[in-house]
């Protein structure tokens, strides 16, 4: 009689000291860990912010001579699921934006101001010209999943604090030449958002692939004529772990 006593007060310890961790573990099994990147077709968007001859002029030949140009992202984030739909994430990592010049249509004598984000074309030898921003990118994001079983549909939108590291501005006349290019807003806000799919993956974790738009709040100077906000769209692969 003991012995079964002894033996029950065993298994109901043991019941009770699991009921207690159980909590603990799915708490802590809520949060993760990533990495993602992106390619990105990144650009710019123009705003008269003083409406005259002359800014519209300037701002009508950079829309016909200036294109998109390849930017790109990398970000570690970590995160946290309030259920099985919702969750928040918080990263860091780096951006590429910018734009370039088609040099396809330039003519000889092209009056373009380096000021504004243009040279003086005097040749057919301009073979490339781009203007680079790199940042530091912290993104906050809310995500929404939905459906179930490995495939499910996933959603997030969110704000990113955009630190500026460098400005460049690289032309290719025969040989490379990048300069430094000071005067921009060193911290802007990009509200960002994507949606697409996540693949499951079970106690490996999961992959998510997602379209993904980001476009900057602030213009790249203060109080300058014509108002430049970069903005970018691309496909952002990522790879999450949960603990």
């Amino acid at each position: 009689m003991k012995c079964s006593t002894s033996i029950l007060s065993a298994i109901l310890f043991a019941g009770i000291c699991h009921a207690q961790d159980a909590p603990v573990k799915a708490a802590s099994s809520r949060f993760h860990i990533g990495i993602q990147g992106s390619v990105d077709h990144a650009y710019r968007a123009l705003e008269l912010n003083q409406r005259n001859g002359f800014s519209e002029r300037i701002a009508e030949d950079r829309d016909r001579l200036e294109q998109a140009r390849l930017g790109c992202t990398g970000t570690f984030f970590v995160g946290y699921a309030f259920n099985a739909r919702l969750g928040l994430e918080a990263g860091v990592g780096y951006g590429l934006r910018g734009w370039q010049l088609d040099v396809s249509k330039l003519t000889l004598g092209d009056q373009i101001v380096p000021r504004r984000g243009f040279i003086h074309a005097t040749d057919d030898s301009l073979k490339a010209a781009r203007r680079s921003f790199h940042y530091l990118d912290v993104p906050v994001r809310g995500t929404l999943t939905l459906g179930n079983g490995p495939f499910r549909w996933i959603t997030t939108a969110g704000i990113s604090m955009n630190i500026l590291l460098k400005a460049t501005s690289t032309v290719v006349i025969g040989e490379h030449s990048t300069t430094k290019v000071d005067g921009y807003r060193t911290i802007s806000l990009s509200p960002t958002v994507s949606t697409g799919l996540l693949y499951d993956l079970g106690s490996k974790g999961a992959m998510r692939i997602e379209p993904t738009l980001c476009y900057g709040l602030l213009d790249l100077r203060n109080n300058n004529p014509i108002g430049e906000r970069l903005w970018s769209a691309g496909l952002m692969l990522s790879y999450v772990y949960r603990s």
